[in-house]
């Protein structure tokens, strides 16, 4: 006999897990706005970024962004394998594999960015990067490149549910292309366009970062949004169906 596929809106997570997603969005949100003023152009004057920059003429220049590099990533890794554990046999087998593949990359980020990259300050103050160093430096665009694809094939995937899960669906497809094409315009304004003044490409710098940021943070809320203690299914009949068969 035929039967309706139940659509969710939410995937339903423990109480316990519910904490941690909660703890970790809000250290995940203090982590990135964080890490906006550690790499917001220095001209651009600010309480916080001025006390951040203090922070650094203590602990090194690299130090900072690495840590916060590590601590975004691990929130990254916690609110995605949260969502791992929740959508076990609610979602097509194919899809589940996707969320796998972003889960490892995204750990093997984190993991290569918390070992130190060797390199040492010359006497002309310029750096003099180890082989590990150029690898960790390019690692990153690699692991965008395949954390998007699978990001974008799992989206394509919870688009056809309901509700927050959708909503996450078409989060995962877009967000990370808007985040690109804000870094790709501001890099095209200081590589092709004549006459602009450092203050003028500081200014779109920081509209490019402040923008990447409310993406970041707007990503990470719709991911949190997905799960709830109380699973929310689109109205349908009662057969459990088994999507793996």
């Amino acid at each position: 006999m035929k039967t309706n596929k139940k659509e969710m809106k939410t995937f339903k997570i423990t109480s316990r897990a519910s904490e941690v997603l909660n703890w970790a969005l809000g250290l995940g949100v203090v982590m990135a706005v964080l890490n906006f003023f550690d790499v917001m152009p220095t001209e651009v004057s600010t309480t916080a970024a001025d006390g951040l920059s203090e922070v650094n003429k203590v602990v090194g220049d690299t130090f900072m962004n690495n840590a916060l590099n590590v601590g975004i990533g691990l929130i990254q890794v916690t609110l995605l394998g949260v969502l791992l554990k929740a959508v076990n046999r609610k979602i097509k087998y194919r899809y589940v594999v996707a969320l796998m593949v972003m889960v490892v990359q995204l750990a093997l980020g984190v993991v290569v960015a918390a070992i130190p990259a060797g390199n040492t300050m010359m006497a002309n103050g310029a750096y003099e990067m180890t082989n590990f160093g150029a690898f960790k430096a390019v690692l990153p665009v690699y692991i965008n490149f395949f954390v998007y694809c699978a990001g974008a094939f799992l989206g394509y995937g919870l688009i056809k549910e309901r509700g927050n899960v959708r909503r996450y669906g078409w989060v995962l497809i877009f967000f990370p292309v808007l985040s690109y094409i804000l870094g790709d315009v501001y890099t095209y304004l200081y590589n092709n366009v004549g006459g602009l003044t450092f203050q003028t490409l500081n200014t779109y710098h920081t509209i490019a970062l402040v923008g990447q940021l409310l993406l970041w943070v707007g990503q990470m809320y719709c991911l949190r949004t997905t799960m709830s203690k109380d699973a929310e299914i689109e109205d349908g009949d009662s057969t459990d169906v088994n999507q793996f068969q």
